[in-house]
């Protein structure tokens, strides 16, 4: 057992080397351990730059310079985000904005029931806190009765806009 004068171990001075000491084997496995994780990781073959010659990065500068532009810094606008992932070619689930009921149904019909609408705003960022977020409408009447009472009350800035989005088979959504 250590006593109070117990010192750490001092590493070994040999042929001008230093050589380290451990109080327990743990340490020094978990030492050798670490040195063979790093000699594989230096042994790895270089990793490789992925060709992306499908993007187009002269229309996502346009979009984000447009919006600066206009609005200065902060959210981009639904259509302004869809542009943006359309140009670095991210998927983008069908939809769009409506800017009344009846353009809401026809973007729900051209997409597929079920669907989701969200309320379009640059100001408020959790809809979902003030219910600016439907899931699940599946017919003609269920869009319908949601753009007036979403909207209902809210900020002037949202000039009874909803974002139709994510169609059916979109299973983080389910």
């Amino acid at each position: 057992m250590a006593g109070e004068d117990a010192r750490p171990p001092v590493p070994i001075q040999a042929q001008g080397e230093r050589i380290p000491a451990y109080t327990f084997p743990e340490h020094a496995a978990r030492a050798l351990a670490s040195m063979a994780d790093h000699a594989d990781w230096r042994a790895a073959p270089a990793g490789r730059m992925p060709e992306l010659d499908d993007l187009d990065v002269e229309a996502a500068r346009a979009i984000i310079a447009k919006a600066l532009i206009s609005r200065g810094d902060g959210w981009l606008g639904i259509e302004e985000t869809r542009g943006l992932l359309s140009a670095f070619g991210m998927p983008v689930a069908p939809g769009g904005v409506a800017t009344n009921a009846d353009e809401a149904v026809r973007l729900a019909e051209a997409v597929g029931y079920p669907v989701a609408l969200r309320l379009a705003s640059h100001t408020i960022v959790h809809k979902t806190d003030i219910g600016g977020v439907r899931l699940g409408l599946g017919d003609e009447a269920a869009v319908r009765a949601v753009p007036g009472a979403a909207i209902a009350g809210r900020e002037r800035d949202l000039k009874n806009r909803t974002d139709l989005r994510i169609p059916r088979g979109a299973n983080w959504l389910r």
